[in-house]
């Protein structure tokens, strides 16, 4: 049975980076956070991509020895460049779970009644093997 049910999904979705300077081994987690209001129609079980966020960060850095690395021609031996990107990316799905409280109550119910007369059934096995073990002491004495 498919039913489609319209949910309005509010999702928070963490994402961590460390970040470190160049004299120190501490890391320190950076948190951005990104909301996403939306409303979608997803049936029982099924899920939906509700979209995400796709960073890239580029960087350079340059180091050198005073004087010598402004040198043209002899600067590439007195200086130091670094080039860097770092690419990152959340995404969020929803999977639709749908619990009619109704059905569950049946459903709850329904295994009660299955389990009592389970109980009850057994109650009456042990009866009568009761009822057997007596019969058979007796034949004995």
């Amino acid at each position: 049975m498919t039913r489609t049910f319209l949910c309005f999904v509010t999702l928070f979705v963490s994402a961590f980076w460390c970040t470190s300077a160049i004299c120190q081994t501490v890391q320190l987690p950076t948190i951005e956070v990104f909301n996403i209001n939306t409303a979608v129609m997803v049936p029982d079980g099924g899920m939906t991509y509700l979209g995400g966020v796709g960073r890239v960060r580029y960087g350079s850095n340059t180091v050198g020895v005073p004087g010598l690395s402004n040198i043209p021609g002899m600067n590439r031996l007195f200086k130091n460049r670094g080039i860097g990107h770092d690419i990152s990316s959340s995404n969020a799905a929803v999977t639709a779970k749908i619990i009619i409280l109704e059905e569950l109550e049946q459903e709850v119910l329904a295994e009660a009644k299955r389990r009592q007369a389970s109980r009850a059934h057994q109650a009456e096995l042990e009866k009568e093997a009761d009822r057997i073990s007596n019969q058979i002491g007796r034949s004995r004495k």
